[in-house]
């Protein structure tokens, strides 16, 4: 998989909707501005308080480290900003009776409008409790 230059971020998805493993590994350094992944932390059990805790996240690696998440973990490619392609080899394992994405058309776009939502709430979450601590 390759973000070529000039690329504009995905639409959240899912890989699958049964348990699985995704496992990136960058072919080059994985920055924020060559189109690195972004993972909504916990969504994948809609572990709601782990997600407004942590927000999206955006996975920075250098070429050849592994990143593994859960195949139902909403997550994304970011738009590529800079001048050289950013590939990456992507292995997933699924389940025999769950090939990807798991999902019809209508449930991927679903998908899709549910993880901005949550990025958008997690976003929110995040920006409250760092101007808002918690006392001890």
């Amino acid at each position: 998989l390759n973000a070529v230059p000039g690329s504009l971020d995905q639409a959240w998805h899912s890989d699958n909707q049964s348990r699985g493993l995704t496992i990136i590994i960058p072919l080059v350094d994985f920055t924020t501005d060559n189109g690195p992944t972004q993972v909504l932390v916990g969504s994948h059990t809609r572990t709601w308080p782990l997600l407004a805790q942590h927000g999206a996240q955006v996975v920075q690696a250098p070429a050849g480290a592994i990143a593994a998440y859960d195949s139902r973990m909403y997550h994304r490619g970011l738009g590529n900003s800079t001048d050289e392609g950013r590939p990456a080899i992507i292995f997933c394992y699924d389940r025999t009776w769950s090939p990807p994405p798991g999902c019809g058309p209508y449930s991927s776009l679903a998908n899709s409008y549910v993880a901005g939502i949550l990025n958008l709430l997690s976003a929110g979450s995040v920006m409250c409790a760092s101007l808002w601590p918690q006392s001890r």
